[in-house]
């Protein structure tokens, strides 16, 4: 019985280093992105505009870190690790419109951060949404709100990796055998 228990931990431990990277690689793209940002500014005040392909290359770069995302929370649901819910699927949906709408996402950001409560993976459903936000805002050249949202993106993957290093630590064998001591534990009568 301690295989599977070894196997989640071994698992677990793998999720937390990929997050772990992931926030390490968000950090690094925000760096660049109000790099970016600054550059333009310059650029644009000397009457040049050159930031475009830059930005695409950002852009891309923040799509391919939440698709990163969605996959570690794939595999989380599948190993039963976290539980991908109706609320996840719907703020999928938000996000598509979000995307559409372009900076007028902003009551979908809200929903997002209603999602995160009581739900384990919250966090990371809230860094994927301002991920998007952040590619969204990077395709349109607003590096100043792209970079607000990467920040955002940045908190909810270090909130999501807390809960995550939390239910890791747990002591589950010992948690299990209290709760079948309480259970089977005849009730004291008064």
């Amino acid at each position: 019985m301690a295989q599977p228990g070894q196997s989640g931990d071994s698992d677990m431990e793998q999720a937390l280093n990929e997050l772990s990277d992931m926030i390490r690689k968000q950090q690094q793209l925000r760096d660049k992105t109000f790099k970016q940002g600054q550059d333009s500014r310059r650029e644009r005040s000397r009457g040049k505009q050159q930031g475009d392909q830059s930005m695409s290359d950002l852009q891309q770069d923040q799509q391919s870190l939440r698709d990163r995302l969605k996959k570690l929370q794939d595999e989380l649901a599948k190993r039963g690790l976290a539980q991908k819910g109706q609320k996840g699927q719907k703020s999928q949906g938000q996000k598509g419109q979000k995307g559409q709408q372009g900076e007028q996402g902003q009551p979908g950001q809200d929903g997002d951060q209603d999602g995160d409560q009581g739900d384990d993976d919250g966090s990371l459903d809230a860094a994927d949404g301002a991920m998007g936000d952040a590619g969204s805002q990077l395709g349109e050249g607003n590096s100043d709100g792209a970079v607000d949202s990467q920040g955002k993106a940045l908190e909810a993957l270090r909130k999501g990796a807390q809960k995550m290093a939390v239910q890791y630590d747990l002591d589950w064998n010992r948690f299990i055998r209290m709760f079948v001591e309480r259970v089977t534990k005849p009730v004291p009568q008064r």
